[in-house]
């Protein structure tokens, strides 16, 4: 009987929670630091995009859904795939969200946590899925 705290939830909340955080604070800190420069709020996005995804893909098949090494490239697409679309979402949605909100670090955070919870669901059905769900 595995613990509760060795459960793939339990793990994916930990991980997940840790990814989400970072993924949080990175977009503000980003904008606070390249907005000056005079990059625009969706240039932004699309580097916190980038650097999060490889963060969370590393931790999430190691630590989370712990599937084997010899998979990795067939889940690395998937995933870069999921969070490409996620992605695109995001571009469409943060401009409507900083028109109501007013800036796009508030507008981004509201953001995240819908696709927080969603991302558990598609990386353990369709990413990680194990080789007995085929």
């Amino acid at each position: 009987m595995k613990s509760k705290l060795n459960t793939k939830q339990a793990r994916f909340a930990l991980v997940g929670g840790l990814n989400f955080a970072w993924g949080l604070a990175s977009y503000p800190l980003l904008y606070w630091v390249l907005n000056p420069l005079g990059v625009n709020y969706l240039v932004v996005l699309v580097i916190a995009y980038l650097i999060n995804t490889v963060i969370s893909f590393i931790t999430q098949k190691r630590f989370v859904f712990k599937t084997k090494e010899s998979k990795a490239h067939q889940e690395l697409l998937r995933f870069v795939g999921f969070q490409g679309a996620l992605l695109v979402g995001n571009l469409l949605v943060l401009p409507i969200l900083v028109s109501f909100i007013g800036h796009p670090a508030i507008a981004q955070t509201a953001w995240a946590l819908f696709f927080a919870v969603l991302s558990y669901f598609f990386h353990d059905k369709v990413t990680f899925r194990s080789q007995s769900k085929k």
